[in-house]
């Protein structure tokens, strides 16, 4: 066809194409129908009118296409309020299979709990500690049965109360990897324990009373724990059921789905622990306002997270979730010469991951052998006492911590491995970049020594922290710095490292400590996952088969679970160093633009024919 004859074809085409441009009222996906007519037509021309002014025409009519739906579909996507009022309820809606077998895994426990405690008036022992019945048992001769909850100050009760809940909320959800069941075990144990500390006042004729003071904060409390048991029941389903999808894909999308099911009850687990912390406790508050109170509070978890959907759908929302767009498996490769945002730093650290994963799992076993090794050689304490720490596995920040107390080994054991890990990383993204002469051995070795310094520094300070009690507070603006004085030691040398690091990275600060953020809370994801008493019990089914004595019991199990503890330090880890190079490398994009220095170079350089770029 001559050139002519198509634009007379499709002229009033693409005027109809720039008024819709032009109309702020045009609707995205109606935006969306034009955008693939213009391409089409963009194709047509490239090929048989590449260096004539219809297709540059086109080219501007399909960018300015293009950016529209973009901006419309990016304010849509990036709106707090979308997430609340239409995003999350799309979402229980389609989760309220998963949500009604929670809640009816939770009610059953709760019924087998009380029936468990009327049958024998010692399994509250079993289940709330003998610590816990002793003390309510004297509250209430007391006078005060419920004063466990008056024991320490508001804010602190709250702040603890919090932490906890968050965390028992992240398992319940993050246990649904093992097929859904550890999410429905968590139900069930937290079922059955309310139903016990309900029946245990029952039968002292203090039922009113506790139901009043457990279920002012319990109904936000309670009714959180169980949506995150759908959670993570949402999160299993994936791998139960794939559908048409491969089952790693179906579990990208069900994850997603299920991880903000968690971040939406997130805010009311914050309200319950504030309620759990100043409300609580005012047990002298008239019985019919904190009745009032607890239906109210239920009231909202029921209308928000059951009624309020159905609502949504039956108005005409969507009842399909629709799938997001799942990256290929095959992973693109990485540009070092490049400015780049915090998703893209990301992906690329998980890219990494995905092509040295075997290198990564075999370095930290290897390094976690040696750290167990060495401290059982070098330590003349019982091997019973050096590792009893981690007596069970449930305890993973006081593993965590004591790796700080610079009195024994490990903090000095922690550096080393630091240092050791972040030249692996380095040989990994020198690899990755095709250096053909990355640091030479020597050079390496000096490198890796004077590593130790800020390694040891790292330890240092947040063993000093953690007396003050703010080393998580504080962890995610040091580890920034630290990280970029090492990659700084290996990408720029010893002479100007130390300084050039930090320089790097306060060019792009916020990128880094987002970057951070996002792998802090997926590394605290996998060792609570691992955290479980899931491992306790197969090491303790291992021991029974086996015929294995207490005594060995007792150590090969705290000795298996500081492996574990060391090796998943060492995994999460490559990632933070993985991330402070890729920032380190976008930072020194943005102060020496050598890409941009690249490309302003070739300008006058490329062929034209008749005034237009070859393509």
């Amino acid at each position: 066809m001559k050139e002519t004859n198509f634009i007379k074809q499709n002229r009033e085409k693409w005027e109809r194409l720039e008024k819709a441009i032009d109309n702020p009222n045009e609707k995205a996906d109606e935006l969306s129908d034009l955008f693939i007519q213009v391409t089409d037509d963009l194709s047509y021309s490239r090929t048989f009118y590449p260096n004539r002014s219809i297709r540059a025409y086109l080219n501007w009519l399909a960018q300015r296409l293009f950016f529209k739906i973009y901006r419309a579909k990016k304010l849509k996507k990036k709106s707090f309020f979308n997430f609340w009022t239409d995003e999350l309820p799309q979402i229980m809606y389609e989760s309220r299979k998963e949500v009604l077998l929670a809640f009816v895994v939770f009610v059953l426990s709760f019924l087998i709990g009380a029936l468990s405690q009327s049958m024998d008036p010692h399994f509250a022992n079993i289940i709330l500690g003998d610590a816990y019945v002793d003390e309510t048992i004297k509250n209430i001769e007391s006078g005060d049965p419920l004063a466990i909850y008056k024991s320490s100050g508001p804010f602190g009760m709250a702040v603890g109360i919090i932490s906890n809940n968050l965390y028992v909320a992240l398992l319940c959800f993050l246990l649904g990897v093992f097929a859904s069941v550890g999410s429905i075990g968590m139900l069930v144990s937290n079922g059955v324990m309310v139903g016990v500390f309900q029946y245990f006042f029952y039968e002292r004729g203090l039922l009113g009373e506790s139901f009043l003071t457990i279920w002012t904060h319990g109904a936000f409390e309670i009714s959180a724990i169980i949506l995150a048991g759908a959670a993570g029941i949402v999160l299993g389903k994936g791998l139960l059921f794939p559908g048409t999808y491969h089952r790693l894909k179906a579990f990208q999308v069900t994850a997603q789905r299920g991880l903000k099911i968690y971040l939406g009850i997130v805010p009311f687990i914050i309200i319950a622990g504030i309620i759990e912390g100043y409300i609580t406790r005012m047990t002298n508050t008239p019985d019919i306002i904190r009745l009032s109170f607890i239906l109210i509070s239920f009231g909202i978890m029921v209308g928000y997270f059951v009624i309020y959907p159905i609502i949504k759908h039956r108005r005409g929302a969507r009842s399909k979730i629709p799938v997001p767009y799942l990256q290929p498996d095959n992973d693109a490769p990485i540009e070092f010469n490049k400015t780049k945002t915090t998703g893209e730093i990301f992906k690329e650290i998980l890219s990494l991951y995905r092509k040295y994963a075997q290198s990564i799992i075999a370095y930290s076993v290897g390094m976690s052998l040696f750290f167990v090794l060495t401290i059982i050689m070098t330590s003349d304490k019982e091997m019973t006492e050096v590792f009893s720490f981690t007596k069970y596995f449930g305890n993973a920040m006081s593993s965590l911590y004591r790796l700080l107390d610079f009195k024994e080994i490990f903090p000095y054991l922690n550096a080393l491995l630091l240092s050791a890990t972040a030249w692996f990383a380095y040989r990994i993204v020198s690899k990755e970049k095709k250096e053909t002469t990355p640091l030479s051995p020597l050079s390496g070795l000096w490198v890796g020594l004077l590593s130790l310094i800020p390694a040891l520094g790292f330890m240092f300070i947040l063993s000093f922290l953690r007396t003050l009690g703010i080393s998580v507070l504080l962890f995610p603006i040091i580890l920034p710095i630290v990280l970029s004085m090492i990659v700084g030691l290996y990408q720029s040398g010893v002479g100007s490292g130390f300084l050039r690091g930090p320089q790097y990275v306060f060019k792009q600060l916020g990128v880094e400590m987002a970057l951070n953020m996002i792998i802090i809370f997926l590394g605290f994801s996998i060792i609570s996952l691992a955290s479980s008493t899931i491992l306790y019990y197969l090491v303790y089914f291992f021991g029974m088969n086996f015929q294995a004595d207490n005594e060995w019991m007792a150590l090969i199990i705290p000795v298996l679970f500081t492996f574990m503890t060391e090796f998943l330090i060492l995994w999460v880890f490559f990632g933070f160093l993985f991330g402070a190079h890729l920032t380190w490398f976008s930072a020194k994009e943005i102060m020496e633009a050598n890409n941009l220095q690249e490309a302003i170079q070739k300008i006058g350089t490329e062929k034209r024919i008749k005034g237009m770029l070859r393509e």
